[in-house]
């Protein structure tokens, strides 16, 4: 009678671990980092997160450059010569230019000259003379040039630093979710290894007191304590992979400047099935065309079609008339204006075949079908992708299902295993396989978990919605 009264002690122990081993994390809740917490550390600490917010930086100077065409350019000269007590000459003045975002500049100036060998044609008298009036090109230029479409490039530009910022934080993200999830999943292995130590202990010291009783060989110990130490050499091994996927998740964490360090005590959230079903993905051209990689392609392409009206633009000859009315002061402080006083004059240019210019707008037309051919694969691509990730899902919710069945299954098994070894029916054996059994469905079931989380994840990447 004592002897079952002892045996019925270590079953209801050896029960007692069974199920506490349903467990998959230990730890005070107050310690734990959350996947959303996490990321929005990343997000708003990490050096690269900080690297693709320089691209916003980028787009405003390039706006600033692009107001720069417009700006007025003011210049000043002075010429003088002294020789043996003669002023021989002495020319000074300055300029100022006003540019229009058409192909017409508004020009002015002030000239005056003075000397005993200064060229006539620009000699003024006492006070100096003036000048206003305008340079036209009234070809090439005038319509199209540089200095109208640099706005609309830095308006293109500036999207195309949006885009490139939400491609970059989207990689980023993802990257440090795969760690993060790889840190749970773990975690998750370490509570289930650990608890398996645990009955494996409690195995061994059932079998050691049945042993003195009479009712196990020494082999059973023997079988029992090789059982421990599989265990043990399994836990330890994971240990491993959690520490190493722990510094992992630990290189992505960042703060001002300075990179953190996760504290011993601090641990991953744990595996919650309900939260991975979530809502149904959905695949539409919307969110193929939307996504910024794609945009940043589509933006490209408008970058270049600016830049192909400029090639186009020099296929036309180049003309530019000048026309400057002068303004004499003669002994008035008020410049004075006589229609009869002006200068004029015109830059006429053209190349005889085009033969560059000519290619320079071939090469652009073979780019610009470049670009179109890439969004058009990316987007397919991108598409495919998704539709992959949609169907993924749904297996892997089926496999769930089944697999959680199946653990239910391999612990019943094994409590009535368990039941049979203590009354002398069943061996360490089996007993150890029915246990491995239950282990590597445990095990499976937390891979398959982390597989459905990082499958949503890859559609919130694909989708453009892991970062907003």
């Amino acid at each position: 009678m004592k002897l079952k009264i002892k045996s019925m002690r270590y079953f209801i122990i050896i029960l007692f671990f069974f199920f506490n081993s349903m467990t998959q994390l230990t730890g005070q809740e107050d310690n734990i980092l959350s996947w959303k917490e996490f990321m929005g550390q990343v997000a708003t600490h990490h050096p690269l997160a900080e690297q693709n917010r320089l691209q916003l930086r980028k787009a405003d100077a390039e706006r600033l450059s692009a107001k720069g065409f417009l700006d007025p350019q003011l210049s000043s000269y002075l010429n003088q010569k002294d020789f043996k007590d003669k002023l021989y000459y002495r020319e000074w003045g300055a300029d100022i230019s006003v540019p229009t975002p058409l192909g017409i500049d508004v020009v002015g100036g002030y000239m005056n000259t003075d000397g005993v060998f200064l060229n006539p044609e620009d000699q003024t008298d006492r006070l100096g003379l003036w000048n206003l009036g305008v340079e036209i090109n009234a070809i090439q230029g005038f319509w199209v040039n540089e200095r109208r479409l640099a706005k609309d490039k830095a308006e293109v530009f500036g999207k195309m630093a949006e885009s490139k910022l939400a491609v970059g934080m989207n990689e980023l993200l993802f990257a440090a979710s795969l760690a993060y999830w790889d840190w749970v999943k773990y975690n998750a292995f370490q509570s289930v290894l650990e608890n398996n130590e645990k009955n494996a202990e409690a195995y061994l010291d059932y079998t050691k007191n049945t042993f003195f009783n009479g009712e196990k060989t020494a082999v059973d110990t023997l079988e029992a304590y090789i059982m421990l130490q599989d265990a043990r050499n399994l836990s330890q091994k994971n240990k491993l992979y959690q520490l190493k996927t722990a510094q992992l998740v630990q290189g992505y964490m960042w703060e001002d400047g300075m990179p953190m360090l996760i504290a011993s005590n601090v641990a991953p959230e744990t595996i919650d099935a309900a939260d991975m079903i979530g809502n149904p993905f959905n695949v539409t051209d919307d969110i193929v065309q939307n996504h910024p990689m794609i945009l940043e392609k589509i933006q490209k392409r408008e970058f270049t079609t600016i830049n192909q009206r400029l090639k186009r633009e020099k296929l036309k000859p180049k003309l530019k008339i000048k026309y400057h009315p002068l303004f004499a002061t003669s002994d008035n402080i008020i410049p004075s204006y006589n229609v009869r006083d002006f200068k004029w004059g015109f830059d006429f240019s053209m190349p005889i075949l085009f033969r560059r210019e000519r290619a320079d707008v071939e090469k652009g037309e073979i780019k610009l079908k470049e670009i179109q051919l890439d969004i058009d694969n990316k987007s397919n691509e991108l598409k495919n992708k998704l539709i992959a990730t949609t169907n993924q899902r749904e297996i892997l919710l089926e496999q769930l299902l089944i697999l959680e069945e199946n653990v239910v299954r391999y612990q019943r098994l094994l409590e009535a295993e368990n039941e049979k070894f203590n009354y002398g029916e069943s061996s360490v054996f089996l007993l150890n396989k029915r246990q491995e059994k239950y282990l590597n469905g445990q095990l499976k079931l937390i891979d398959l978990k982390i597989k459905i989380q990082l499958n949503q994840i890859e559609y919130l990447f694909l989708s453009n919605n892991l970062w907003k």
